[in-house]
């Protein structure tokens, strides 16, 4: 189904994001579980430099993640019982 024409009316929610690492020399994010060797995978292949300097990107934690069972879109919104509460 194309997404213009989904009402996006069977929404999942997702689990939290975890914590990224960004590599500050070529930018790759990815997971700490997909670090192998302490060294950016990209950076290894492509320049055959283990590079070991990653900057970590935490997740929004105000946001709340759905995904449309019907079109696969992924939809980010305020969390609900942030914008209510104080």
């Amino acid at each position: 189904m194309p997404q213009s024409q989904c009402k996006h009316q069977k929404l999942v929610l997702l689990p939290p994001q975890a914590a990224k690492l960004r590599c500050t020399r070529c930018h790759l994010t990815i997971e700490e579980t997909e670090l192998a060797n302490n060294c950016c995978p990209e950076c290894l292949a492509a320049h055959s430099i283990r590079h070991r300097d990653f900057e970590r990107l935490e997740p929004e934690a105000d946001r709340v993640r759905y995904s449309c069972e019907d079109c696969g879109a992924v939809i980010s919104v305020l969390n609900s019982k942030d914008i209510f509460s104080g």
